[in-house]
């Protein structure tokens, strides 16, 4: 979808004033699960920082379309048409601000890389994060300790509140800068991980191998797996499997195919093995998968 189009079909602009009082901070947490497979159109009067916090989905962006999956964080601007689709579980966490009524100096860290990258600035996000950054599990877990703690601070508000959802969104902001850092002129196994998804994202899940991808990235197959376990804690092929177990999630309640159908369609060998490894990795079979959750996903469509 080309940027015209999509800005044709904003259904809504939303204002500052529904989520930042004129006496509060400047800085609004929220969180949403989605249940239907498409969101409207939309933007927005300010900045949101957006965590993924679990499933997946397609970001529709006024810079193109990006798959977005657990441990993502993206940056959408002011004024940027956005919205989500092929959503399956798809969590996600909304960090808004207003740089103007932000309470601090960024002092040295306007000069880091990993700043410099993830905040340049540009209407929506500089280039390098317009497809988000991938945290790897001891950061995830950091960044979610962090906004735990806003949310508890915005919904409690005890005395000192807008002072700690100011320091709180800054360590929120030094994770990310520190993620996305350039470290003795080589990239950081993090930032380094975004090419090598970038490459897995725009071929089919289905039939890539390890060797491929190593190849098409233009490094050798130990150094992709190193990457791997250093960024992600774990192996490409673990990866690859997750991706394909999620498609195979999707097409249970997305499509009427047989269990066998869809198994060969994801990559694996026969339904046996696709089931042997959706069991292990969602506790039930696909069946039962598809007989809890597909009238679900059926209603929410509507």
């Amino acid at each position: 979808m080309g940027r015209d189009e999509l800005r044709s079909r904003i259904h809504m602009r939303i204002p500052m004033f529904m989520h930042f009082a004129a006496d509060g901070p400047g800085v609004w947490l929220g969180s949403r699960k989605y249940f239907s497979r498409e969101e409207l159109v939309h933007e927005h009067d300010f900045y949101e920082l957006v965590l993924v916090r679990s499933g997946f989905g397609i970001h529709v962006t006024e810079r193109g379309e990006y798959p977005i999956i657990h441990g993502n964080v993206f940056l959408v601007g002011p004024g940027s048409a956005h919205s989500y689709r092929d959503m399956n579980h798809l969590e996600i966490i909304n960090v808004l601000y207003v740089p103007e009524r932000l309470q601090f100096n960024m002092l040295d860290l306007r000069k880091d890389p990993g700043y410099r990258a993830l905040f340049g600035e540009q209407t929506d996000c500089s280039r390098k994060f317009a497809e988000g950054l991938m945290l790897n599990p001891n950061q995830m877990a950091v960044a979610e300790r962090i906004l735990e703690e806003l949310k508890s601070e915005q919904y409690q508000q005890y005395p000192g509140w807008m002072f700690a959802m100011n320091t709180g969104f800054m360590q929120f902001v030094l994770l990310l800068s520190r993620a996305a850092a350039v470290e003795n002129g080589m990239e950081v196994p993090f930032a380094r991980i975004g090419h090598v998804l970038d490459y897995i994202n725009h071929h089919d899940i289905e039939t890539l191998q390890i060797a491929e991808i190593a190849n098409g990235c233009g490094i050798s197959v130990r150094t992709l797996e190193r990457l791997f376990v250093q960024a992600l804690h774990c192996t490409p092929v673990a990866y690859l499997m997750e991706r394909r177990l999620l498609r195979g999630a999707e097409l249970l309640l997305s499509t009427d195919n047989t269990i066998s159908e869809i198994a060969l369609v994801c990559g694996f060998c026969d339904g046996n093995h696709f089931s042997k490894m959706f069991n292990r990795k969602f506790a039930m079979p696909p069946s039962e998968y598809r007989r809890k959750f597909a009238g679900r996903h059926s209603s929410s469509r509507l």
